[in-house]
């Protein structure tokens, strides 16, 4: 806790609440691979059943087109010679 003190770094901005939230993800996990209901059930719009391939592959380009807008939204590091401290 001393070089944290010294560095001024809050130890529960970097990693640790993850922790946290693998225990939820390890069991909603287990819930859907156990899960037989869900199983060629139909889900929306052109999607038929999430265990196929998706059959004119617009999910990926969805994907790519949102992480093209998230990163022009992301704002450039305020300080270069600050190091940025994350997992």
């Amino acid at each position: 806790m001393l070089l944290y003190k010294r560095r001024k770094i809050n130890p529960m901005s970097g990693c640790l609440p993850m922790v946290i939230q693998i225990p939820v993800f390890i069991a909603l996990y287990n819930v859907l691979q156990n899960t037989f209901e869900v199983r060629h059930a139909p889900f929306m719009l052109w999607i038929r059943d999430l265990a196929a391939k998706d059959p004119i592959y617009l999910t990926p380009l969805v994907m790519g087109v949102t992480m093209v807008i998230q990163q022009k939204m992301t704002p450039s590091a305020a300080d270069p010679a600050k190091p940025s401290f994350s997992c």
